[in-house]
């Protein structure tokens, strides 16, 4: 997990590989946020950390920075 910029309270409980594969069931599936919540809590009680609210789940996949492999080899060329 990664620390949330300093912020001295409440710090973020829920590890960002989750946070992750949520984006990524966002983006394949196209699922609302409020579905997550409820994923999250039964997440939660199975890891038991601590659960995280539908708005909390929005920011932090805004939070995230897409990190695009660049094909070495291919018919694309790269300048």
């Amino acid at each position: 997990m990664e620390s949330n910029g300093g912020k001295r309270k409440h710090p973020d409980r829920t590890p960002d590989t989750f946070i992750t594969f949520l984006a990524r069931l966002r983006a394949v599936y196209d699922v609302p946020y409020r579905p997550f919540e409820s994923f999250a809590r039964i997440f939660a009680k199975a890891t038991g950390t601590a659960t995280v609210s539908c708005t909390s789940i929005f920011r932090r996949i805004r939070k995230i920075v897409l990190e695009l492999p660049i094909p070495v080899e291919g018919p694309w060329t790269v300048q």
